[in-house]
């Protein structure tokens, strides 16, 4: 399969009978822990970028990237090098009490190794404070870490703040945070004194109830500062461990933040000392046409929660706040994946190399005039929008979005919902222009399936 003439082709409407009989042979004995999508890669067959192939012999343009997680497609030639190479010599990973190594000589690189890794994490992180780090299994870990760090440093009750619409994970410190989809959360317990503030991405005026007006102080304020208010509040910002947010939601809708409202939520954590957690397991790394999102609006946070990208979770912050008792931190695994790092350190090299970031946002910018063409075009389509290839919108109607993915999917395009009603787009960082057009034709068609 050659990338430069590729195309999606479809001989049998996916899920066709083949992927059929690989789902139920899956499913007999496996849980279908989240939504099936319908997907069955057939890694036998030829796949390149973003181009994959399904038993059925159908050519799927896939701009789900496995949630954001194969930053580069298919099938990288370097990549695959230097995985093969990195687990010709053990393909396990390391235990928390070992260091890999790779010869006599830490600065001469062959095979990377995770120490390699997180120079590399930490030379994009230090510039903002950010000088270490402690790798995990996944992005979910790397948040349960944050929330024990904070716990830790601040050593009081253990007030956390959350937003409307996050997700951080499906792990149980985790899902005490997430406020995504109900079906995520209930019935499950969860840490105590978690307060759920609104996440405004409101257009013009605001109206989800971030905005408060407080009688005493004759004015609006946010409801942050308004919970910690001396005057009128009801939390003592002593006893508050984080606050803690994705800069652009993920998982809760693609949600671009309002003008001024990161601003507002790192303006009040400082203001009372409360360390600021920023989630971007799914919006960092690239994704947004910068090394991570929260570059976009001026704010730095105190703990940085990374994964997907990374095919490791890692947790970023200053050397000063971590754990001074090495037992409150670390697991069997945490000494990494050794392959996955390995992979991870070159994706980063070649984000740099090629000069992704500017990719990502010229594409994304591409195939975000496209999705307001269609919106011109078809009434169903609402509130296009994205940051970098981190692209979302809207589909009018119960239930459309779902429709409009399933229509898109028997015409070869993967892409996944978000919130309640929106299709998000998050493809290979080296996504071209034509891969691009190849999405924004099908999804013309499929949209006029569904009208």
């Amino acid at each position: 399969m050659n990338r430069h003439t590729a195309a999606p082709i479809i001989k049998t409407p996916p899920p066709g009978p083949i992927s059929q009989r690989w789902t139920q042979y899956h499913m007999a004995n496996c849980a279908e822990g989240i939504y099936f999508h319908g997907l069955v890669w057939d890694r036998s067959k030829p796949a390149v970028g973003p181009f994959c192939m399904d038993p059925d012999g159908n050519v799927i343009l896939d701009l789900s990237s496995h949630g954001a997680a194969f930053p580069l497609g298919y099938n990288n030639k370097e990549l695959i090098e230097t995985a093969t190479r990195a687990a010709a010599v053990n393909p396990g990973r390391y235990g928390a009490e070992i260091v890999g190594a790779w010869g006599e000589d830490p600065e001469a690189i062959d095979i990377p190794t995770p120490s390699h890794l997180a120079q590399k994490v930490i030379s994009k992180t230090k510039p903002y404070g950010l000088d270490t780090l402690f790798m995990s299994n996944s992005g979910a870990e790397a948040v349960e870490n944050a929330m024990k760090i904070c716990y830790d440093h601040r050593r009081n009750m253990g007030i956390g703040f959350c937003f409307q619409g996050a997700f951080h994970g499906r792990t149980l410190g985790a899902t005490s945070l997430t406020r995504s989809r109900r079906a995520q959360r209930a019935w499950y317990p969860h840490i105590g004194e978690i307060i759920e503030l609104p996440f405004c991405h409101c257009d013009g005026e605001c109206r989800c109830g971030w905005k408060v007006f407080a009688v005493l102080h004759k004015g609006t304020m946010n409801r942050f500062d308004q919970y910690l208010d001396a005057d009128i509040g009801t939390v003592d910002p002593e006893q508050v461990a984080y606050v803690i947010l994705e800069p652009v939601q993920g998982e809760g809708g693609y949600n671009l933040p309002a003008p001024g409202f990161l601003q507002e939520i790192a303006g009040v954590a400082k203001k009372y000392g409360i360390p600021l957690v920023l989630d971007e397991i799914q919006s960092g790394l690239g994704r947004t046409g910068k090394w991570f999102a929260f570059e976009h609006y001026d704010i730095q946070p105190d703990i940085l929660c990374l994964g997907k990208t990374l095919r490791v979770g890692a947790t970023v912050a200053p050397q000063r706040i971590f754990p001074e008792d090495n037992a409150r931190l670390g697991g069997t695994w945490s000494g990494t994946n050794a392959v996955s790092a390995a992979v991870a350190y070159r994706v980063l090299e070649i984000i740099e190399r090629d000069n992704l970031l500017e990719n990502a946002t010229r594409v994304g910018d591409h195939l975000l005039e496209g999705l307001k063409r269609l919106k011109q075009k078809h009434p169903r389509v609402n509130n296009p929008r994205g940051l970098g290839l981190m692209v979302a919108m809207s589909v009018e109607g119960n239930g459309m979005a779902v429709k409009l993915m399933e229509e898109a999917f028997r015409r070869g395009l993967l892409v996944f919902t978000c919130g309640f009603d929106s299709i998000r787009f998050m493809p290979p960082l080296d996504l071209t222009v034509r891969e691009a057009d190849f999405a924004l034709e099908i999804l013309d068609q499929a949209l006029g399936a569904i009208s």
